[in-house]
């Protein structure tokens, strides 16, 4: 599997992401930074005896569909290594008011998170240890947690994923002087990986 194009230039995120050409760059800049990044906690890890902490998150961990009590959805699929998502944000009237894109790619044990809002470019997120990010991670007993990093981006700069069991937990946040930007939603399965969720009756 090419860097370049991990998922297919015929495939809908080979469209989507790799069209871009400045999104294509800031991804192959990002897989090539944290292949270093992974190097250094490999070794760091194997002299202090413990696994890094920017490992990939296991596909099927993620893969299904999850809801909030807010209505935000977010789907993910599995797709060769890699992990294709969607995150629909909807009104109190449930009307779909914005839709985001998001992968997980996987290149040689790295992994970089990518999401497109509309029609902006893709941005990537190169991953990072859950315990040095610049806002703290409660992690609740049994719980794994994922964290990926772009301080040059305005917001979001981290985004933090916390699953434990079948609970999920997203944060998006950003650092200024004024105490910056957080915001999180807590998912719940509603959907096993591959399945549709049950339609809900609408009300006459």
């Amino acid at each position: 599997m090419a860097v370049g194009d991990p998922l297919g230039s015929g495939s809908w995120l080979g469209g989507w992401l790799w069209g871009h050409p400045a999104g294509s760059v800031t991804i192959r800049r990002m897989l090539r930074r944290s292949s270093r990044l992974l190097a250094c906690a490999l070794a760091l890890c194997a002299c202090a005896g413990r696994a890094p902490e920017s490992t990939a998150p296991n596909p099927e961990v993620l893969c299904g569909v999850w809801q909030s009590t807010d209505g935000t959805s977010q789907r993910w699929w599995i797709f060769g290594e890699d992990l294709l998502g969607v995150v629909r944000h909807v009104d109190p009237n449930g009307k779909v008011v914005s839709t985001e894109r998001l992968a997980l790619l996987t290149s040689g044990g790295d992994h970089v998170y990518v999401s497109q809002t509309s029609e902006a470019p893709a941005i990537a997120f190169e991953p990072v240890d859950p315990s040095a990010t610049q806002r703290d991670i409660e992690l609740p007993e049994g719980s794994l947690a994922w964290a990926w990093a772009n301080y040059e981006n305005d917001f979001p700069q981290e985004v933090h994923f916390v699953s434990n069991g079948d609970s999920l937990e997203t944060q998006l946040s950003a650092s200024g002087e004024d105490g910056g930007w957080l915001m999180g939603w807590r998912f719940e399965r509603v959907g096993a990986c591959g399945e549709e969720p049950e339609p809900e009756p609408k009300s006459r």
